[in-house]
């Protein structure tokens, strides 16, 4: 059984969750049960994702027009819906990308100072 995460964690891991879900569907078209799987097997466990979190933030990015979801059906006609990003999508995770890596390099700046 893993560790909760701690009220910290969660606040990190929330403030950056559209970055995280943009950069996994950047390799590849995905459901979601296979996205949240990837989240946490990348993270070696470390980012613990839950479908309650996962689903209302790939709905907002769909609105929003940065995730296509497409419908599909596999063996015994279970539904799902397959998600992609959209090039505006692609455009939205470079910009957050960016901006998270300015923002590490100046954590880490802050950081390296205060040993």
């Amino acid at each position: 059984m893993m560790p909760a995460m701690e009220d910290q964690d969660r606040k990190l891991l929330y403030g950056n969750f559209e970055m995280l879900v943009l950069a996994a569907l950047a390799g590849d078209s995905m459901h979601g049960y296979r996205l949240r799987q990837e989240l946490m097997d990348k993270s070696r466990q470390g980012i613990q994702v839950s479908f309650g979190r996962l689903y209302p933030l790939l709905a907002a990015l769909q609105r929003r027009g940065y995730v296509k979801g497409a419908p599909e059906t596999s063996g015994k006609a279970r539904f799902r819906i397959v998600y992609s990003l959209t090039p505006r999508g692609r455009a939205r995770q470079a910009l957050l990308i960016r901006k998270w890596t300015r923002f590490q390099a100046d954590v880490n700046l802050l950081v390296a100072d205060s040993r």
